[in-house]
């Protein structure tokens, strides 16, 4: 497997796991539940990233493993985490005038800011991957 092969993987897995986080996100808001879908799904999704992503590294070799994941890699995932928790921290004021009017539930909330969070991070880190490639 090429270090190419792996990046574009690394970029698709990390997209459909953030896609899937706001699509939760998304539903628990329009549908006023906390549970639009199975609440494992966002998790396995994420957890299935993690073990091919592990398994692809491992079986592409220790030499193309390192050249996707080196320091301008390390690089881009500090800075997608820094955008994230200013994200996050934005957050709490939305969703604590939505929740003062009543316009959302405490735990649709709940469950709707925890999957933001996550889509967040797994979205910009697929975007800062597509934009070191071109």
């Amino acid at each position: 497997m090429s270090e190419n092969t792996l990046v574009t993987l690394r970029i698709v897995l990390f997209a459909a796991t953030g896609l899937t986080c706001l699509a939760y996100a998304g539903l628990a808001l329009a549908l006023g539940t906390p549970t639009p879908f199975p609440g494992f799904i966002p998790g396995a999704f994420g957890i299935a990233t993690a073990v091919i992503l592990t398994v692809s590294g491992r079986k592409a070799g220790d030499h193309t493993a390192e050249m996707v994941w080196d320091e301008g890699h390390q690089a881009d995932v500090a800075r997608t985490t820094a955008r994230t928790f200013w994200f996050s921290i934005g957050l709490y004021p939305v969703f604590g005038c939505l929740m003062a009017y009543g316009l959302v539930d405490p735990v649709v909330a709940f469950a709707a800011m925890g999957t933001l969070v996550g889509g967040t991070f797994c979205l910009l880190h697929s975007v800062t991957d597509l934009r070191g490639r071109v």
